[in-house]
């Protein structure tokens, strides 16, 4: 009987726990869509000084990305939810890493690139033109 009610307090903890890792991920959804907005409303305004804002976003999106790369290597580390994944403890899953860093960072990384640099944006806007001429 006492291992039934472990078993129940362990699934409601397991549950508990997902729900906060699903939270987590819609936060840091949250944070790259509302950079990446953050940083497309900042460009659109004609500005005197562009090129500073752009890179005080770089310092911000680099701020991010080290915050959230080192919030899932730890989650990535940590044994009881490397149990509930399924994988080894103390362990980092680096192509599990680099996919949910570049979910997270990968937007706002190109267009920080394509403002910095505008032969990189005129690159992309070329490539996205048939695409829009099409839509036409």
């Amino acid at each position: 009987m006492v291992e039934l009610g472990d078993e129940f307090i362990a699934m409601r903890i397991a549950a508990y726990i997902r729900y906060i890792t699903l939270q987590m991920k819609n936060l840091m959804t949250f944070m790259s869509l509302g950079f990446l907005f953050m940083l497309l409303a900042a460009i659109s305004y004609p500005f005197d000084e562009p090129q500073i804002i752009a890179w005080s976003a770089t310092l911000l999106l680099a701020a991010l990305l080290f915050s959230v790369g080192t919030v899932l290597a730890q989650m990535d580390r940590d044994a009881i939810l490397s149990r509930m994944s399924n994988t080894t403890p103390g362990q980092v899953r680096y192509t599990a890493f680099l996919k949910h860093m570049a979910a997270v960072g990968g937007l706002p990384l190109v267009t920080i690139l394509a403002t910095l640099f505008p032969s990189i944006g005129s690159f992309l806007f070329s490539w996205a033109t048939p695409i829009l001429e099409s839509l036409h």
